[in-house]
C-alpha cells in the first residue's frame, strides 16, 4: 500500500479525511461514502462484553449477525435472553435483533464464516503473568477464518492488541490459503456501564488498514452511525487504544495524588478537580479521586503498553508511575480508615459495593475487592454487600469476608461503613444504615455523597481528600 497519512476534516456520517500523500500539504482527496453491498452477513467471535454489544449493535444497524463463542453455556444464555452479563440496554437489544431475524448466536463459526462478508474478532486477550498479552484467542480465531472463509472475506480486530498483531496475523493468513482475506484493525472504545451507547454513538471510530478495501468494509460495516472516522495504519490505530486507556489511567492516578495532598494541607479536592477540569485544555472526565482504577481494561493496557515500551527499549518512567500510584492508593485508603477506628484489629467493616465500577457486575482487578482484602489482612471482619455482584462475589472473595442480603444488614454491629462502589441504591440506603451501626465511621471511598448530609447523620465523613470538617464557603457548589 503507497504512504500516506490521513486527517478528519469534518463531521458526519462519513467523515471526510484529508489524504496526505508524501506529506504535500496541499495535496488532499476526500474519501466518498461507500457504496458496498447491504446488508453485510457478519460473523461476530466471542459472546462478551465486546463482542455482545458489537453483535447487537449490528444488527440494531441492519446487517446479518451471527455472535459465536466456544462456551456453550454463554450461548445458551443469549438464546434464553437471560444475559450472563450485566450491561444496561443490551437485553433489549438482543431481544429485538433476535425478534427480526437480524441476530443469532451459535458455539461453532464454521457454517457462518463460509458465507460471510466481515468477522469481527473480539475475543479476550488476558495479561500474562509478566505483563504480555496471551494472543492465543485471536490467532485462533483467525485460523478458524482461514480454514473456511471465502475470499474477500475482512477480518475486523476489535479484541485489544499489541501494536505489531494485526501486520502478523495478515502474514499468517496469507501464509495459510491462496484466497485473499483482508485485515482491519478496529480498537474498541467501550466503556462498561455505558457500552451500547458508545457503540451507537461513539467518539470516534478507528481503523488501521493495509489495503483500503478493508476500509471500504468498516465504513460499510458502520453506515448509520455519525462519528469521526480515523484511518491510518495497523501500528498506530494498535497503539491508540493503548495509549488512550494508559493517558485515562494517568488521570486518576494523577487525581489521586493530588487528592492525597488534599488530605495533608486540608484543602477539598472536589474544588480543586473542579477548578483543574474547568480548563477547556484538561476536561473534567476521569477527574475523580476514589481507590483507583480497576477492571479488564485499564490495568491491562498499562501493563500491555509498559511491556511494549520494554521490548522496544523505550523507557516509559511516567507510565510505571501512574501504575505505582494506583497499586499504592488502596493502601492509603486503608490506612485513614484505621487511624480514624485506632486500628483495624477486630474492628467490624462493612463494604458497600464490590464491583469495579456502577454499572456493570464485573468483579474482574475491582479495587473494591482489594480493599477488601486489605482489610481483612490487617485482622478487620469485613462484610460485604453489592447489589449487582450475584453468585461470583462468594467465590471472590475467598473466604476472607461475609457476604450479606442488603446494606442495612452489612452494616449491623458495623464500627465503620465503606462505600466502595457507588451505587445509586447504596447511596439512597445510607439513611437507613446509621442506626444499624455501632461506630459513627462512614468512609466514601469514592467522593460520591455529600458529607454534609453524612455529618448531618451524625456520622464522620472520611472522603478521599476532603476536609475532615466541614467548611463555610463551598466553592464547587457555588462554581456550578
Amino acid at each position: 500500500m503507497h504512504s500516506a497519512s490521513y486527517r478528519v476534516v469534518s463531521h458526519g456520517s462519513y467523515a471526510a479525511l484529508e489524504y496526505d500523500d508524501s506529506a504535500k500539504l496541499g495535496l488532499t482527496h476526500a474519501l466518498d461514502p461507500p457504496a458496498g453491498s447491504w446488508p453485510l452477513r457478519v460473523v461476530v467471535i466471542g459472546a462478551g462484553y465486546v463482542g455482545a454489544v458489537a453483535a447487537a449493535g449490528l444488527a440494531q444497524l441492519g446487517h446479518q449477525v451471527v455472535c459465536v463463542d466456544r462456551e456453550p453455556r454463554r450461548i445458551a444464555m443469549w438464546r434464553a435472553l437471560r444475559p450472563p452479563l450485566h450491561e444496561p440496554q443490551l437485553p433489549e437489544l438482543v431481544r429485538d435483533g433476535t425478534a427480526r431475524g437480524c441476530l443469532r448466536f451459535a458455539v461453532t463459526a464454521t457454517r457462518a464464516l463460509r458465507k460471510c462478508d466481515a468477522v469481527v474478532v473480539a475475543v479476550g486477550t488476558p495479561m500474562l503473568p509478566d505483563g504480555s498479552v496471551d494472543l492465543a484467542q485471536v490467532e485462533a480465531a483467525v485460523e478458524e477464518v482461514a480454514s473456511c472463509a471465502p475470499a474477500g472475506t475482512t477480518v475486523i480486530v476489535k479484541s485489544t492488541v499489541p501494536p505489531g498483531t494485526c501486520a502478523r496475523l495478515t502474514r499468517r493468513l496469507q501464509a495459510l490459503r491462496r484466497g485473499e482475506i483482508l485485515v482491519a484493525a478496529n480498537p474498541e472504545f467501550l466503556r462498561q456501564g455505558f457500552a451500547v451507547r458508545d457503540f451507537i454513538a461513539p467518539s470516534r471510530t478507528v481503523v488501521g488498514i493495509d489495503d483500503r478495501r478493508a476500509e471500504q468494509c468498516v465504513r460499510v460495516l458502520y453506515r448509520g452511525i455519525d462519528a469521526p472516522f480515523v484511518v491510518t495504519d495497523f501500528v498506530s490505530a494498535e497503539l491508540i487504544k493503548y495509549a488512550a486507556n494508559a493517558y485515562l489511567a494517568m488521570r486518576i492516578s494523577f487525581i489521586n495524588e493530588i487528592a492525597r495532598l488534599c488530605d495533608a494541607l486540608d484543602a477539598d479536592i472536589a474544588d480543586v478537580a473542579l477548578g483543574i477540569g474547568l480548563d477547556p485544555r484538561i476536561g473534567v472526565e476521569a477527574m475523580k479521586p476514589g481507590l483507583g482504577f480497576g477492571g479488564s481494561c485499564l490495568p491491562k493496557d498499562l501493563r500491555g503498553l509498559l511491556d511494549v515500551g520494554k521490548r522496544a527499549d523505550v523507557p516509559l518512567p511516567l507510565a510505571s508511575a501512574v501504575r505505582a500510584v494506583n497499586d499504592e492508593q488502596v493502601a492509603y485508603v486503608v490506612r485513614r480508615i484505621s487511624v480514624a477506628l485506632a486500628g483495624l484489629e477486630g474492628r467490624r467493616i462493612a463494604v458497600l459495593g464490590a464491583t469495579f465500577k456502577v454499572g456493570t457486575d464485573d468483579l474482574r482487578i475491582s479495587q473494591a475487592l482489594e480493599l477488601v482484602r486489605c482489610l481483612a489482612s490487617a485482622g478487620a471482619h469485613v462484610c460485604v454487600y453489592d447489589p449487582v455482584a450475584g453468585d461470583e462475589l462468594p467465590g471472590q472473595l475467598g473466604g476472607i469476608a461475609a457476604c450479606a442480603c442488603s446494606a442495612e444488614a452489612a452494616a449491623a454491629e458495623a464500627d465503620a461503613v465503606i462505600l466502595a462502589t457507588p451505587w445509586p441504591q447504596l447511596i439512597g440506603a445510607l439513611s437507613r444504615i446509621k442506626a444499624r451501626m455501632r461506630g459513627a465511621v462512614f468512609c466514601d471511598a469514592r467522593n460520591a455523597v455529600d458529607p454534609g448530609t453524612i455529618r448531618s447523620a451524625g456520622l464522620l465523613y472520611l472522603g478521599v481528600g476532603r476536609p475532615l470538617s466541614s467548611k463555610a464557603v463551598q466553592p464547587s457548589r457555588l462554581a456550578v
